[in-house]
């Protein structure tokens, strides 16, 4: 599956509909994804074995970040991914403010409203698509529409 791929990779997109990709320990030693604007994201772990399974360090184009996410903007204009293992976890990597990737948690109420925004404005273009699509096939839909 896809999310398994992503995984092995390293990352994966935890929530649909947000641009982070969460961080975990990726399978390989050495990784590049070509992506279809023909930049490549690099990944790199060359301490990676069963023994340094821990993410220890991580840097994004030779900045290295606490962060446990990565985000799409990132990625999309390529980037260098070095994954520094060990065998024990950084239990104080991470845990500053604004580390942890996006959660229903952990936004403040400005960013949930945005939230909130783009999601019903998504919620209901996909009820008009799916309205439309339905009346060119002479069907006629319930009054919550397909998604609700």
């Amino acid at each position: 599956s896809a999310w398994y791929v992503f995984s092995a990779l390293g990352f994966y997109p935890v929530c649909p509909g947000s641009d982070e990709y969460a961080v975990g320990s990726p399978l390989f030693r050495k990784a590049a994804i070509h992506l279809e604007n023909g930049q490549t994201v690099e990944i790199d772990a060359p301490q990676n074995c069963a023994e340094n399974r821990y993410v220890g360090r991580m840097t994004v184009d030779g900045k290295v970040t606490g962060k446990t996410f990565l985000e799409y903007g990132e990625l999309l204009g390529g980037a260098k991914i070095a994954f520094g293992m060990q065998p024990e976890p950084d239990k104080d990597r991470g845990a500053k403010p604004g580390d942890a990737p996006y959660s229903g948690c952990n936004i403040d109420q400005r960013e949930r409203k945005k939230q909130q925004g783009q999601a019903a404005a998504f919620y209901s273009r996909a009820c008009q698509q799916q309205m439309r699509r339905a009346a060119s096939l002479g069907q006629q839909m319930p009054a919550r529409g397909v998604l609700g």
